[in-house]
């Protein structure tokens, strides 16, 4: 019997706050102890939560993947440095600890309202220092002219769509909040964090923040579709009556659209990958953690495509995975929806509103070895999964 246990909330804030060290004390980062923080933390609650709980099927389908990827490795012919060698165990660990988890405990409604809660105040904290990191250059904005590809405001981060991404998912527990409690507290929030992801200029997270948002309001407000299709058409009114004003236009065409920068050469990564990849890579891949090695020569580090990276690590096998689970998990979390509407909305609209951002960005194959990239694994499957009292992703069920 599946237990209700809502202090592993406790232990997943304290796992976010050890990964925002290196963020405040950039000179505390590095990559491999990193990787050995992960590992003793997913261990100590491995041992502690779902350790008679583990499967021999799903532990064998974990191995397997882990024996593919050192096949791959092996094969592949690159030179990998001690770090890149280990991903593979790192990522069987992390898959392993997450997946395991919502086999043995679930939490409550209050559990998830305690996470959220706490990622939304992280991020308002993050968003004022921002701002005071960043007052001259925020006050100058509508004052500049032409490109600000070069602007970061980015608070603590290392770049804008670092920022950008932590934003999303602080609008997607605002969203949550104001729905649940109607507190207009949660409104002002959600505007402060609107405001500071619209001048990150990060155009991947305001598209991907727009698309979580018109697919939750069509799932939570079914008998509204015509007010919200109303809505839609004057919110874009709006935008096209503000474009006619020539400051705000410049400022939007020069630092959101950016027209100038295109892609900033991710098609140059997208064009290499094409060319070098052959029937083995398209099999099974070249391994976890060989992607930086066969990017270096166009100094590249990754595709800045999730799909692509998918092939490029573990072949069509990686992507058929990943698929049947984001299907999967869709499927499960609409099928929620008569029980637990508010929450089903929001997991199906993060989920789905995710997919665009792998379009652009290299995520999916990063779970759990930072901060920004551990927010995919809580908010997309383990937080969903430990509240709707799902047993296990890889049972199909």
């Amino acid at each position: 019997m599946i237990k209700t246990d809502n202090h592993i909330i406790n232990i997943l804030i304290f796992y976010v706050i050890l990964l925002i060290i290196p963020i405040i004390k950039p000179e505390l980062y590095d990559l491999f102890n990193a990787y050995f923080t992960t590992i003793i933390l997913f261990f100590v609650m491995l041992l502690r939560y779902y350790k008679e709980s583990i499967s021999m099927k799903k532990l064998g389908i974990i191995l397997s993947l882990l024996l593919l990827q050192y096949i791959a490795l092996s094969t592949s012919g690159l030179v990998l440095a001690k770090e890149n060698i280990i991903l593979p165990l790192i990522y069987t660990i992390n898959v392993v600890s997450l997946f395991c988890l919502t086999e043995s405990i679930k939490i409550d409604k209050s559990g998830l309202i305690k996470f959220y809660k706490f990622y939304l105040y992280l991020s308002v904290g993050f968003c004022i220092y921002n701002f005071v990191v960043n007052y001259e250059v925020i006050t100058s904005l509508l004052g500049r002219s032409g490109s600000l590809a070069g602007l970061m405001i980015a608070s603590a981060f290392r770049n804008r769509n670092a920022f950008g991404f932590v934003l999303v998912w602080a609008i997607v527990t605002g969203v949550y909040l104001y729905n649940y409690t109607r507190q207009k507290k949660y409104l002002l929030y959600l505007s402060f964090i609107f405001l500071n992801l619209v001048i990150t200029f990060s155009r991947n997270s305001m598209i991907t923040s727009f698309i979580f948002i018109v697919i939750f309001a069509w799932l939570f407000f079914r008998e509204q579709r015509q007010k919200l299709i109303y809505g839609l058409l004057a919110f874009f009114g709006s935008v096209f009556l503000l474009m006619l004003n020539k400051r705000i236009n410049a400022l939007v065409i020069n630092a959101i659209i950016r027209a100038d920068i295109g892609l900033t050469d991710r098609d140059v990564a997208w064009h290499h990958f094409f060319e070098n990849m052959g029937l083995r890579e398209y099999l099974i891949g070249s391994g976890v953690g060989s992607t930086q090695i066969i990017l270096e020569p166009i100094n590249f580090y990754s595709y800045h495509n999730s799909i692509l990276d998918l092939l490029s690590t573990g072949g069509v096998i990686f992507l058929a995975l990943y698929l049947i689970a984001v299907f999967s998990l869709i499927r499960y979390y609409y099928r929620a929806y008569n029980e637990h509407p508010l929450e089903a909305s929001v997991f199906v609209a993060s989920i789905t509103a995710f997919q665009f951002y792998c379009m652009f960005e290299s995520i999916v194959l990063q779970v759990g070895i930072g901060f920004v990239d551990v927010l995919v694994a809580l908010f997309l499957y383990v937080l969903p999964l430990l509240y709707l009292k799902k047993s296990s992703l890889l049972s199909g069920s």
